[in-house]
């Protein structure tokens, strides 16, 4: 396996095991928090279908979790001018607390992989991570 892969695939369920636990302490569905903190880091992004096609989860499984959020006063949606099939998601302040903790857990969560990492080595590793997003984009382009 490349090490990139490999890499990928450990920060993954690294990550995974890290919300697993946060969840069941806030006591929130692990789907609903990617919800949440999803549109809290990503303002420019506020309906279901931007949830499924950039976050990557299925469409039923956000609808019903979206049904749920909404419910239970974590969301509200309304209508979007000019396309009546469209829903805008708005966080509620009953939202707030979960979002904070959870950018709070996020901000360990990346401490603790950058523990022992120098700036120069920071740096070097973002300016790699710039060409390569590059890269991506030029070969989705291609496609």
């Amino acid at each position: 396996m490349h090490p990139s892969f490999e890499l990928f695939q450990k920060l993954q369920r690294l990550y995974d095991q890290v919300c697993k636990r946060f969840c069941r302490k806030e006591g929130i569905p692990q789907t609903s928090f990617d919800i949440l903190i999803f549109l809290a880091n990503n303002p420019s992004y506020k309906t279901a279908r931007d949830i499924v096609e950039v976050r990557g989860l299925k469409a039923n499984l956000v609808s019903i979790h979206l049904d749920r959020l909404e419910q239970e006063g974590y969301l509200t949606r309304s209508a979007v001018t000019g396309d009546r099939r469209k829903r805008e998601l708005h966080l509620t302040e009953k939202a707030q607390p979960i979002i904070r903790a959870g950018r709070e857990m996020q901000q360990h969560f990346f401490d603790a992989l950058e523990e022992n990492v120098t700036q120069a080595q920071k740096d070097t590793i973002l300016a790699v991570l710039k060409t390569m997003n590059r890269n991506i984009d030029q070969l989705l382009e291609e496609k």
